[in-house]
């Protein structure tokens, strides 16, 4: 029977002693024979313990040098057949892969997040012993950790895990939604494409999390952030990456706009039971949502323009590049054009139906007599191809 890799630790150097000596004594009376020349009895504050080194004083735990060397060398030998051959053999990059995710207890997640595309070219070898053609992505991949890995190689022992924002976030079959709870104001929601109602569950759950955390990066950037998704390979894909390539690049890109926004994000798992309201608001269906012709606006535009913000829009019917929307979209500058100014920005106004009354008040009452008595006319006009829920909305608006 063999014992390895033991370590004991206590802030006192005295109670260290005495329990490094009770340890050996018990390995010796147990029958054990420890080896010496292995073995550190006496208390040190630093340490290399099962390939990383260990500074008591200063609090960290890091990469051995020689370890970031041998990387950074078999990075080179990559970048070197790759410059030379277009190619590489496909050992070679495993063990790149395999060095860089040994490393995960330090440099946390990003070890697999930041080699995944690497992983996904190796599967697409013949055998062990064929080279392949990487990828754009990996090779960006294996940039980021030559200009990287020195500077991402430390843990601290203790470090700040408490959040500063919570958020929760749900898709649906037509849409996704989410929240901020401390600011329950702060809505996200969005419709997906024809195309996009049909991809997978993870996808659109997974898309729903990119999809709210770029709407409301204003809001969330430099915060600690616990999310919380119903499905449970969401959290595995935001921290880790997937195999799928799909999957992937949606996780690259939540990935990189923390980082370039300084937010670290939790996400984890909730029952559905206790995500109701992200629920709701992903079944959303804008009923409202409707936008003149390109080629109208383009003339409107020409006699009374250039017009700066679209008051009332969305990702999918804008006209403009600076626009405002009920709820917040990837795009979007703000949410409920109500609550801002209007005046001194030549503003574009196509309100939904039921706002019009409310957005142009005035305008409403001056407008000629004959108009006037005509008005009851318009829902009429807009409601013949609508469903029956959507003409009670219009006729209560007007």
């Amino acid at each position: 029977m063999y014992l390895d890799d033991g370590l004991g630790t206590h802030t006192d150097e005295e109670t260290c002693k005495t329990m490094s000596n009770q340890v050996r004594q018990d390995l010796i009376q147990s029958g054990f024979v420890p080896k010496n020349e292995k073995s550190k009895w006496s208390p040190m504050k630093l340490l290399v313990f099962l390939g990383f080194s260990i500074d008591t004083n200063r609090g960290t735990i890091t990469i051995p040098n020689e370890r970031v060397q041998r990387v950074l060398k078999t990075i080179a030998d990559v970048e070197y057949y790759v410059s030379k051959h277009g190619k590489v053999h496909a050992r070679l990059v495993d063990s790149l892969v395999g060095q860089i995710v040994s490393m995960s207890y330090v440099i946390g997640n990003v070890a697999y997040i930041m080699s995944k595309h690497l992983s996904i070219d190796i599967l697409s070898m013949t055998s062990w012993n064929s080279c392949i053609v990487l990828s754009t992505e990996s090779l960006i991949q294996i940039k980021f950790w030559r200009e990287n890995l020195e500077h991402v190689n430390v843990k601290k022992f203790s470090s700040n895990v408490s959040c500063q924002s919570v958020v929760y976030s749900d898709a649906s079959n037509t849409g996704y939604g989410g929240y901020v709870v401390e600011t329950p104001f702060n809505i996200a929601h969005g419709m997906w494409s024809e195309c996009e109602a049909s991809k997978s569950s993870t996808w659109k759950e997974l898309n729903a999390v990119r999809n709210i955390l770029l709407s409301m990066i204003n809001v969330l950037k430099d915060k600690r952030i616990k999310w919380f998704s119903d499905n449970q390979n969401v959290v595995t894909i935001v921290e880790k990456g997937s195999m799928k390539p799909e999957l992937q690049d949606i996780a690259m890109c939540i990935f990189e706009n923390c980082l370039i926004h300084n937010i670290s994000i939790d996400v984890v798992w909730v029952p559905r039971t206790l995500n109701e309201k992200a629920d709701f608001i992903s079944r959303i269906i804008d009923y409202d949502d409707w936008g003149i012709d390109e080629q109208l606006f383009m003339y409107v535009d020409s006699l009374w323009g250039p017009h700066e913000i679209d008051w009332f829009a969305n990702d999918d019917n804008h006209k403009l590049t600076v626009f405002y929307s009920r709820y917040w979209t990837v795009n979007s500058m703000g949410i409920d054009a109500f609550t801002i100014n209007w005046q001194g920005a030549n503003g574009w106004f196509v309100p939904p139906v039921c706002l019009v009354s409310k957005a142009f008040p005035k305008d409403l009452l001056e407008l000629p007599d004959t108009l006037i008595e005509k008005i009851h006319l318009l829902p009429d006009l807009l409601t013949e191809s609508k469903s029956n829920n959507t003409v009670q909305n219009y006729y209560y608006g007007f």
